[in-house]
């Protein structure tokens, strides 16, 4: 900014005026290129809000791309006696993917050892002699000699707890006036085979008939039993030294709380399904509108007096989007069969009006109280096996939807199965094993993996007991089974918005050149308004010479008038 200034006193011509309008056509260029500086900014504000929604939908497909996912199986257990408000079994931990009901009756818990010894009195000073302490009916874990400098019941305590036997020493006040003070051992671990035995033996002690040591042998009794826990599972009665159970069903582990009887249930939650479906449609309808919003003009609300701004009109890449979302949402989900084959079979359309997906409530309830897993199969990938040969096991973001026929080669020497896939065309895609599982590695079945039954794929051994090696490029091999894959609304979008690449791709190369242009468009705008302040400097310079040139020409305006008036005067009196 020019710091020159031309007052105008001296010819009354208002220079600084006539400056400031000169310079406000020169900034007409730069004020253009700060105006496209706006527009840019806004251009990459608007990108950023449309990049966040997008994640957030990417988020929200992602936790929807599988069964476990979109419809994990929820446990529950229930009392058979509908009076008995009693936890008798918690579901610590399950993996149980399919609905299951299982029978169960505890008849007891596993509980540690617990003991107490007699009373002691206040001082709880000891005979001498030695104390031992054996864990489960074994030879003696600990002894301790006890003498004059270790002898009370606080010491007997200290040394118990740091043998670390595997049991926890303590005492306790009855509130006695005479021997209030008992030791407590309790086993750490709960069972029958935790049952603690104790002996403590000592030579009594007297002067002159009195007894030194009033509490001359600890003697115990008990306050609790070891004991295994006992129940009866599917109609099997078991004991076990634990509360905890891993072992009875699959991928499972309860815990018995107390004494009873009822059902362990696994069902999956319609109630979870619904809110998972209904928070995937507010998502898509979100980012859907954010688009439309900044890319297309309602032609129908348009007016030209109040032209909205849209950064980001007629975007190829967003409108790109656009049109996925509508045909997705539109489109049957090719491969499913039966009743439930798209969002409109269950109760979801799109608005006419502004082309936003509405739920019918009614019928989606009552299309997941038909059929939760085919409503579930729209959104998720999945996959329908031809017999129990093979049984689908997962695929990944390369893998194509398609009917794929499985082929069994052989197991190499370490067991593992070997095989390849084909498509519904033919076509042969490598596949590697790994125990008895099969994953494609290459082309549109790169990612499928299934798991290949033992009655279908024998280790084959010579007569030197060495395995039959698998050989992948092996032809006319018949098949085993096959697997057709399908991919729903969900996965595919999850795709779709993972091709888009919304931070590292063509979304980011969008930011980027924005980015640059912004940082382009400042150089400019800086070179410009560098070369208006030496330009307004110049301007004022060239006014302040003119100023003085004008000053000095009516100074001698002023002086010839002058000179004028004398002659006049003298020619008059003369």
């Amino acid at each position: 900014m020019s710091t020159f200034s031309v007052s105008g006193l001296s010819s009354g011509v208002d220079f600084a005026s006539m400056t400031t309008k000169l310079m406000d056509l020169e900034r007409r260029p730069v004020n253009l290129l700060k105006a496209k500086q706006n527009d840019y900014q806004d251009q990459l504000k608007t990108w950023s809000d449309v990049k966040g929604k997008i994640s957030e939908l990417e988020t929200i497909a992602n936790s929807m791309k599988t069964l476990s996912d979109l419809s994990p199986i929820t446990s529950s257990f229930s009392n058979n006696n509908s009076q008995d408000t009693r936890s008798v079994v918690s579901i610590l931990s399950t993996g149980v993917t399919s609905e299951q009901n299982f029978d169960i009756t505890v008849n007891r818990l596993a509980k540690s050892h617990r003991i107490m010894s007699a009373g002691v009195e206040d001082s709880g000073t000891l005979q001498p002699g030695t104390f031992s302490v054996a864990m489960g009916g074994t030879t003696t874990d600990f002894t301790i000699s006890l003498d004059g400098t270790n002898n009370t019941l606080e010491k007997l305590k200290t040394s118990i707890n740091a043998a670390n036997l595997g049991l926890t020493a303590s005492i306790i006040d009855d509130g006695s006036s005479a021997t209030p003070n008992h030791l407590i051992l309790t086993s750490d671990e709960v069972g029958a085979a935790n049952a603690i035995t104790v002996q403590h033996s000592a030579t009594p002690f007297s002067v002159l008939g009195t007894d030194v040591y009033p509490n001359a042998v600890l003697s115990f009794s008990e306050l609790q039993a070891a004991q295994d826990a006992q129940i009866v599972f599917g109609g099997q009665t078991i004991a076990r030294p634990s509360n905890t159970f891993s072992d009875l069903i699959d991928k499972t582990t309860i815990q018995i709380n107390n004494a009873g009887s009822g059902t362990i249930s696994f069902a999956k939650n319609d109630t979870s399904l619904k809110e998972k479906i209904v928070n995937f449609v507010s998502k898509f309808n979100e980012t859907k509108q954010l688009i439309q919003k900044n890319t297309s003009y309602d032609y129908a609300a348009f007016d030209p007096a109040n032209k909205p701004n849209l950064p980001l009109f007629g975007d190829s890449t967003l409108l790109g989007v656009l049109s996925t979302m509508n045909n997705l949402a539109a489109n049957e989900v090719t491969g499913l069969t039966g009743t439930y084959t798209s969002l409109a079979s269950i109760g979801i359309t799109t608005s006419k009006q502004d082309g936003s997906l509405t739920i019918d409530n009614a019928k989606l309830d009552e299309s997941i109280a038909n059929d939760h897993a085919g409503v579930a199969n729209i959104f998720v990938a999945s996959g329908t096996e031809s017999n129990t040969s093979v049984t689908f096991v997962g695929q990944i973001r390369d893998t194509s939807s398609g009917t794929y026929t499985t082929h069994f080669t052989g197991t190499d020497s370490s067991g593992n199965v070997q095989g390849y896939f084909k498509d519904s065309a033919g076509n042969q895609y490598t596949a590697t094993g790994n125990g008895r599982f099969l994953q494609g590695s290459t082309g549109i079945a790169k990612g499928l993996t299934v798991r290949i039954a033992e009655a279908a794929a024998p280790i084959t051994t010579t007569t030197n007991n060495d395995p039959v090696f698998g050989d992948n490029s092996i032809t006319g091999y018949s098949s085993i089974g096959s697997v057709s894959l399908s991919l729903g609304v969900a996965e595919k979008i999850s795709r779709e918005i993972y091709n888009l690449n919304v931070f590292d791709g063509r979304f980011s190369d969008k930011t980027k050149n924005i980015e640059d242009a912004i940082t382009e468009n400042a150089k400019k705008i800086k070179f410009q308004e560098d070369i208006l302040v030496r330009r307004e400097d110049e301007y004022k310079r060239r006014f302040a010479n003119l100023e003085g040139v004008l000053g000095a020409m009516q100074g001698q305006s002023q002086f010839m008038s002058s000179q004028l008036n004398s002659m006049n005067y003298n020619r008059r009196y003369y």
